[in-house]
């Protein structure tokens, strides 16, 4: 995935921008409450639906506006995608012009935000550790994340059984379920880690 570049309009302080980027690194740079942030933060919300800085998206407007576009032009193996966020009341997202959704959108949009202000955040807590991982999984591996809800379902659904005391016979079902799904989960997670170690 490469972005190439971005438009904005009635987003935080970014009244009109627009940025062009190249295929390989960038810096964003300028004074302090010039937009950089914001600029971040427009590449992320199309992908996720929600900011990273953790505010409601109506929030995100800017002072002297009822509504905000982002617009991004990213480049895939499948070609060049248009990728728009709206907000006027409610919250809105296209592909290539047609109504979407967030599952549809990372699959050509898939931004991870790491920043020195959760830095810490991130390091010490185990929890954070997980879930910056498992966000990282699920933008190069599509199937990461249907294992991990298999997983769930099974073990809600055993959980339940044994509650309940019903079709006791039916556990050795869910419990070769969570066993398959759980190896998934393991080998594509270690997998990843040892990219990751190697790198």
């Amino acid at each position: 995935m490469v972005i190439e570049n971005l438009t904005i309009s009635g987003f935080r302080n970014l009244i009109q921008y627009s940025i062009s980027f190249c295929g390989s690194k960038n810096l964003i740079y300028g004074l302090n409450g010039t937009g950089k942030t914001s600029v971040l933060e427009a590449i992320f919300l199309p992908a996720f639906g929600k900011s990273f800085q953790n505010v409601k998206i109506s929030n995100i407007l800017n002072d002297h506006s009822n509504e905000f576009d982002v617009r991004i032009n990213v480049f895939t193996s499948s070609g060049k995608n248009s990728i728009r966020a709206f907000y006027k009341s409610r919250f809105f997202l296209f592909l290539n012009e047609k109504k979407s959704n967030i599952f549809e959108i990372s699959k050509y949009l898939y931004p991870v935000y790491f920043s020195s202000s959760n830095y810490s955040l991130h390091i010490e807590s185990k929890t954070h550790i997980r879930k910056m991982i498992n966000r990282f999984i699920f933008g190069i591996n599509s199937l990461y994340i249907r294992y991990i809800l298999s997983y769930n379902k099974a073990l809600k659904q055993k959980n339940y059984l044994l509650k309940t005391n019903q079709n006791i016979g039916q556990l050795s079902s869910w419990n070769k379920i969570l066993s398959e799904m759980s190896e998934n989960i393991i080998n594509i997670k270690m997998k990843f880690l040892n990219q990751l170690n190697q790198e």
